[in-house]
């Protein structure tokens, strides 16, 4: 009898990049569709369905909360700048 915990090792977990390959689009394509984005074509967005479908992709949650996050920073957070005006110059 087989071990499942092999078998479930050996599943490959399939990134935005290989949807894109698949669908013959670019990565920000792909994104954009995922994110339900207006500015993709109806050919492009069949594409990339079609594409996330057929390799069962399912989008990684580290990289989805690491998104949100950074995204965090371009709508008002500010980040301190340190300056380093009061250094000796080398």
């Amino acid at each position: 009898m087989e071990d499942n915990r092999s078998t479930l090792r050996e599943a490959k977990q399939y990134t935005l990049i290989d949807v894109a390959r698949l669908a013959g689009v670019s990565i920000a394509t792909v994104s954009r569709v995922i994110n339900d984005s207006d500015l993709v074509s109806d050919v492009a967005r069949a594409k990339v369905v079609r594409s996330i479908s057929r390799l069962k992709y399912v989008p990684n949650a580290h990289a989805v909360e690491l998104g949100r996050s950074s995204r965090g920073i371009s709508r008002g957070r500010s980040i301190r700048f340190v300056s380093t005006s009061h250094l000796p110059l080398k």
